[in-house]
């Protein structure tokens, strides 16, 4: 049977003289939950319903007992806003002044490591005004920020671009939470010092602190594949990936024995585990094949793979892995060490959807691949040669990854003025999210941990039921039957995200 699939990238260069960016980030989550992984067991996450800080902010609610982590990417988003949220807000905020051009997924921020933003004193949204966002739940991973210098984009303030002459830059920082306040500091003495000169004139600024966050619009970092005009190797990029599946195409459902975390386990992604936890391994793996063991011994835990099991062989065969008779030598390829306590297998580099942004003199540049894993797409090799050789990016990085991955554009006409209105865009995109709505309440029940106790598919649950009831009202009322196909260079694939980027035109340019 012919299976068509479709591949799509798009792109939105930014003048920044006359287009501006900004972040969404859906309020109540800026502190996660955030992704949880250990390499054996599926990705999970604290269900936002178990989480006190947001389901009182939202429903006025203690946190619903009992609730266990979950695997279920749908009841991972609850409560999270769609990409109709996003955009309703921004025109509720800024819509009088600023025209949307085009959108595009942020969607590992609050979610994964290395990705974090800090959303200063103006932002548009009060109740995220002076926030830094990222991994900071208590009881889960905890970004460690007093360990790690950030490289990230920076967009000023008014009266510093002035001082500057621009607007935009990347620059390493560091960032220090002190007793509910915020301090960024610039990490490379030289540049600070130069920056001091200019800051020294502003007021409210603390030459001894040098804190620069009252100063900033905002500031975003992610995961940094070129810096400053150079390709960042990609056994250095690759320590911020925690989901080596985006870069390494490993066999999936491999049937193995045994328990992990007092959970039993049949299946595995064979490698994974040591991957994650090895990053030696993971960087030898880059180049040519590794030794996995068969036997995995953890804490609490014994797994087996037992390869003489033809339903083994038969599932790397189906993952398209190749079994030799000698050392691998080529991607794909597995030996079976005699004994069958050890594997050595070369993994070829994964194809996966990434979200990236970069810049290039004072022009930003989004651009997104979609994709489907393991099948059709782009590399992370790949994606950093189009940025770097493609838009002669100096700067770039990977701010999402999987079915968050999307841009949205407001198309131009030949006249080079823009299709839509605020309203006529944001009725296209509702009519969007309500398709996508429908799609993903069906498949919301289909493999469910804690979607039943809550109430069913995932338009029932409480921290959904407002949120939801309202895009199924506003379609009734304003999108329904719209067409939305050309506003999307590269579709989202969930209806809930939980962080946007925003490309907007001021109305009236001065």
């Amino acid at each position: 049977m012919v299976k068509h699939q479709v591949f799509n990238t798009g792109s939105l260069t930014l003048d920044t003289k006359k287009e501006q960016l900004f972040v969404s980030v859906t309020p109540d989550y800026q502190k996660g939950p955030g992704i949880q992984r250990d390499g054996i067991t599926p990705p999970r996450m604290q269900d936002p319903h178990a989480v006190t800080d947001i389901m009182y902010n939202r429903l006025r609610r203690n946190a619903v007992p009992g609730l266990d982590s979950t695997t279920n990417a749908y009841e991972q988003r609850a409560g999270t806003w769609t990409l109709y949220h996003h955009l309703k807000e921004f025109c509720d905020q800024r819509g009088q002044d600023w025209l949307i051009i085009g959108a595009q997924g942020c969607g590992d921020l609050t979610m994964n490591p290395w990705h974090l933003a800090y959303l200063g004193p103006n932002y548009y949204i009060k109740s995220l005004q002076n926030q830094l966002c990222g991994m900071f739940l208590p009881g889960g991973y905890q970004e460690p920020i007093n360990q790690r210098i950030y490289r990230c984009l920076v967009k000023w303030c008014d009266d510093m671009a002035t001082h500057l002459g621009h607007r935009y830059e990347f620059l390493d920082l560091r960032f220090i939470m002190a007793g509910g306040a915020n301090i960024i500091n610039i990490d490379d003495p030289q540049v600070a010092r130069a920056y001091n000169r200019y800051l020294a004139g502003l007021e409210g600024y603390d030459a001894n602190l040098q804190n620069i966050a009252p100063f900033l619009e905002f500031a975003l970092g992610g995961k940094t594949i070129i810096q400053q005009g150079n390709v960042v190797p990609l056994f250095t990029a690759i320590d911020r990936f925690q989901d080596v599946r985006h870069i390494f195409c490993l066999p999936g459902k491999i049937p193995c024995a045994g328990n992990f975390m007092k959970q039993a386990i049949d299946k595995i992604y064979l490698g994974e585990y040591q991957l994650y936890g090895e990053l030696n391994a993971r960087r030898a793996a880059l180049n040519g094949p590794i030794i996995v063991e068969t036997q995995l011994i953890s804490p609490g835990g014994f797994l087996e793979i037992n390869l003489a099991d033809p339903a083994v062989a038969n599932q790397l065969t189906k993952n398209n892995f190749r079994r030799v008779g000698v050392s691998p030598r080529r991607a794909g390829e597995y030996f079976p060490y005699p004994g069958g306590d050890t594997v050595e297998i070369y993994f070829p580099k994964n194809i996966y959807p990434f979200g990236i942004l970069g810049m290039s003199g004072q022009r930003i540049i989004c651009f997104a691949s979609s994709g489907l894993g393991a099948r059709i797409g782009n590399t992370l090799e790949g994606i950093t040669l189009i940025m770097s050789d493609g838009f002669g990016a100096e700067e770039a990085m990977v701010l999402d990854e999987g079915y968050d991955v999307f841009q949205m554009i407001n198309p131009m006409e030949d006249d080079h003025a823009f299709t839509y209105t605020n309203e006529e865009l944001l009725d296209r995109v509702l009519a969007f999210t309500h398709d996508q709505m429908l799609l993903d309440t069906a498949e919301s029940v289909k493999y469910p941990v804690n979607g039943p106790a809550l109430g069913g598919d995932m338009r029932q649950w409480p921290l959904n039921r407002d949120l939801l009831d309202q895009v199924e009202n506003d379609y009734g009322t304003r999108a329904a039957g719209l067409d939305y196909t050309d506003i999307f260079p590269v579709r989202l694939s969930r209806s809930q995200i939980r962080s946007i980027l925003i490309v907007a035109v001021p109305k009236n340019p001065q």
